[in-house]
């Protein structure tokens, strides 16, 4: 990444900032106050400027979301409730990363219970609060799911989020799992839970492939 292009936004975080402040000011004179927010000196700009830039830089978290970049099959299974049987099938993805190497995005197509299926994944690595963030939507929904994981063990990435749907729609805990297992194969688990309870299942488990 150019730092020309981390300067600009930088820059247009400081700028909105700045602006806040100064409508702040103008406010509080306008009622005959002091301003309640003072400006940062020189030193406290460039402590601040210091800090965005840190945080806007890709790291080796992301280096490692982008070798998730490609072609990928995913062999799927997919569990109704407690013990119930598993539905199989196999999804294409094609993975590629956003935004100057900061977002990996995975587009899924396949079918799901005999509909065609399509969903979009879209993962970074947060490194102000030292974690992943994994946002999904698909067309079985009109919702998002957001959830926010750290890696517990070296390869194992521990996911909690809260998800929406008709049968809960103040939400449910639900729990995932994904394992590096290399840079052509991954897994993934998906735990839910029943509605109204805290009895958690796997729903969904996926073995990934790299097309080569």
């Amino acid at each position: 990444m150019k730092i020309k292009t981390v300067l600009f936004s930088v820059s247009l975080v400081l700028l909105g900032s700045l602006g806040t402040l100064a409508l702040t000011s103008f406010s509080s004179q306008e009622q005959g106050s002091r301003p309640s927010v003072p400006r940062p000196s020189p030193e406290e700009m460039k402590k601040i400027m210091e800090a965005y830039m840190k945080a806007a830089v890709p790291g080796p978290e992301h280096k490692k979301l982008a070798e998730g970049a490609g072609e990928w099959v995913w062999e799927t299974k997919t569990y109704m409730g407690p013990g119930s049987p598993a539905t199989k099938t196999s999804m294409k993805v094609h993975s590629r990363m956003l935004l100057g190497g900061r977002f990996l995005m995975e587009e899924v197509e396949g079918k799901l219970m005999g509909q065609v299926f399509q969903g979009i994944s879209i993962t970074g690595y947060d490194k102000v609060r030292k974690g992943y963030q994994n946002l999904w939507m698909d067309s079985m929904g009109t919702m998002m799911t957001y959830s926010f994981g750290k890696e517990k063990v070296k390869g194992e990435i521990h996911f909690s989020g809260t998800m929406v749907d008709p049968m809960s729609p103040k939400g449910r805990p639900f729990r995932s799992v994904l394992r590096h297992r290399g840079k052509d194969s991954h897994s993934f688990e998906l735990y839910d839970s029943l509605p109204g309870t805290k009895q958690e299942f796997l729903v969904m488990s996926v073995s990934a492939k790299r097309v080569k």
